[in-house]
């Protein structure tokens, strides 16, 4: 049971700790939400299996894997040339090191190779447009940014 005495916080606190108390009741919400979404989504999947059952086909022998649909947005505007010219300022890195470290930012799972590999099309289009503008440099496959100013 909660208790109702009041807390103070220290001064200037109050704002902080009200605006973390709302920012978790929202996450839990969304938490909810996608918890009920997975119900759903298992339980179509159960009326697929068993719609594919009747036709004989069988699981044990023939797994489904998963597949997923690509997201045209995973980026705002400029965002992707942000992050790459970021992750460049702590030192040169490969393109696989680059798309990794752009993963772990966006939150996307190293797993999701469909995901994996678009964004790793779409970081290489984007260092070389940044190295015909003069930012970057592609020297034994490692990219760092240019430390010559460009005219």
């Amino acid at each position: 049971m909660g208790s109702s005495r009041c807390v103070r916080y220290p001064l200037g606190m109050e704002r902080t700790v009200y605006g973390l108390i709302r920012k978790r009741a929202e996450l839990s919400g969304e938490r909810e939400t996608a918890k009920e979404h997975l119900s759903v989504l298992d339980q179509q999947i159960e009326a697929l299996d068993l719609a594919l059952s009747v036709f004989g086909y069988d699981h044990e022998k023939n797994p489904i894997r998963p597949t997923y649909k690509r997201q045209q947005g995973y980026f705002r505007a400029n965002e992707l040339n942000r992050l790459i010219l970021d992750i460049l300022r702590s030192g040169p890195q490969d393109v696989t090191g680059i798309v990794s470290r752009i993963l772990e930012r966006k939150g996307i799972a190293e797993e999701n190779t469909s995901v994996r590999g678009d964004i790793r099309k779409r970081v290489k289009k984007a260092l070389k447009r940044m190295e015909d503008a003069g930012r970057v440099l592609a020297i034994d496959d490692e990219w760092r940014l240019n430390q010559e100013p460009t005219s």
